[in-house]
């Protein structure tokens, strides 16, 4: 009886410590009326820039306005569900409450040694908004954050931000390895922009084929030697040819060392896929087996990436499979 009145007590105890937390953490009184509590983008369709540095490195992220994709580092496309959060949390950031006096030294030495800055522009030289990005609170609801901006300079006081419409903190989203930012898209035709398709299977050459379409969206079919063959399920060559209009691969992080990937890519690749566009821009990965969970990949740049099988094997369909006929 006594042992369950003691954890009656305990439940009590940190049922109250929460709310307390909670309410610390969730009374902004009016100082969101403040300048240097406002930490939101008003437009994000123009920020053309973001610049991120951390203790691990740096990333940039540069657009056209307008553009829908951001180029990482002056190289490479950058993932675009990545850019999209940042855009979203650039627009909902709200102040959720202040630092307690009792916290205010520690957060500010915190930011100060490892906080994320982010350089946030919208076409001028310098940025709108500058953020550093801290750690989360003790609930797990905010991020302890600092604004900038060219006017004011930086701020003498960190606010608790949330993202409206979000429970959690904010910090995990802005991060500098180049391997995550990376566009994962191997193939992307919208519309009817897909003009052809080559299945290259390298252990059975018979199995090997060629979808092509014309204007109309009518698809004829070639084997290897580039011979037309006939088909009568005409839905099942389409939706074969479909699969094709989206396709990405898991992950740059291939888990191989530089001395495993560079034998990979000089051995033979069990299937390679193309596909192109009625302007003749074609795009190919070439696939090594793995297990049977996933595959290797190698781009035509020679970078070799993790593809799921789950993705991947309903587009490695045979040539007799598809027409379906013995072999």
């Amino acid at each position: 009886m006594k042992s369950n009145l003691r954890l009656f007590f305990l439940l009590v105890l940190v049922t109250l410590g929460t709310g307390v937390l909670w309410y610390l953490e969730d009374n902004p009184g009016n100082i969101s009326s403040e300048k240097m509590a406002d930490f939101a983008i008003e437009d994000t369709s123009e920020v053309v820039k973001i610049f991120i540095a951390d203790n691990f490195g740096t990333t940039l992220l540069e657009r056209e306005k307008g553009d829908e994709y951001f180029m990482l580092n002056g190289e490479f496309k950058a993932r675009k569900s990545s850019t999209d959060l940042l855009l979203k949390t650039f627009d909902r950031a709200r102040v959720k409450g202040a630092i307690t006096e009792k916290m205010r030294a520690t957060v500010i030495r915190n930011l100060a040694a490892s906080a994320k800055k982010v350089e946030i522009y919208t076409g001028g030289d310098l940025p709108e908004k500058i953020w550093y990005v801290g750690t989360s609170t003790p609930s797990h609801t905010g991020t302890y954050m600092l604004l900038e901006t060219p006017e004011e300079g930086k701020a003498s006081e960190p606010f608790i931000v949330h993202m409206e419409g979000f429970t959690g903190f904010l910090t995990t989203r802005f991060f500098t390895n180049e391997e995550e930012w990376k566009y994962t898209g191997i193939f992307n035709y919208p519309q009817r922009t897909l003009q052809s398709v080559k299945f290259l299977n390298h252990t059975d050459d018979n199995n090997s084929y060629t979808l092509k379409a014309d204007t109309n969206g009518v698809l004829d079919l070639f084997i290897n030697s580039g011979i037309e063959i006939g088909y009568n399920d005409t839905l099942r060559i389409q939706e074969q040819f479909l699969r094709f209009k989206k396709v990405h691969f898991e992950s740059f992080n291939s888990r191989l060392t530089v001395e495993q990937e560079d034998s990979l890519k000089n051995t033979s690749p069990a299937y390679t896929l193309s596909c192109s566009d009625f302007e003749g821009v074609s795009t190919t990965v070439f696939l090594y087996e793995k297990d049977e969970e996933h595959l290797y990949g190698v781009t035509e740049d020679g970078q070799v990436v993790l593809v799921q099988t789950f993705v991947f094997n309903p587009l490695l369909v045979n040539l007799f499979d598809l027409i379906q006929i013995n072999n």
